[in-house]
C-alpha cells in the first residue's frame, strides 16, 4: 500500500479507527489494560492525551497491529462528557 506521497506508508498510523466511549475514568483505564493484556495486540504507540492535551483535547489514543498483521490501527479511549462537549457543545 503507498502513502499519498508515494512512500511505502510506513507513517500511515490509523487504517482503521474506532473509540471507546467510557462512562468513567476507571473504565477508560479498564479499557487501555485489557488491549494491553492481549495477547493478539501489538501496541505500537501510546499517547496519554489526558495527561499531556492536544489543542485541548483529552484522550487516550493507541496505535496497534494485530500480531501477524502489518496494518497499523487507532483505537481513542474518550470519556463520555468530553465526547459530548465535542459532538454537542462544539468543542
Amino acid at each position: 500500500m503507498l502513502a499519498p506521497d508515494g512512500s511505502a506508508g510506513e507513517r500511515i498510523c490509523d487504517i482503521v479507527r474506532d473509540t471507546f466511549e467510557c462512562k468513567s475514568m476507571d473504565d477508560v483505564a479498564m479499557v487501555l489494560h485489557l488491549i494491553a493484556a492481549c495477547k493478539d495486540i501489538e501496541i505500537v504507540r501510546f499517547k496519554d492525551r489526558f495527561a499531556e492535551p492536544s489543542a485541548g483535547w483529552r484522550d487516550a489514543m493507541v496505535n496497534y497491529r494485530v500480531r501477524g498483521s502489518h496494518h497499523v490501527c487507532e483505537v481513542q479511549i474518550c470519556h463520555q462528557q468530553l465526547l459530548v462537549c465535542r459532538k454537542q457543545l462544539g468543542g
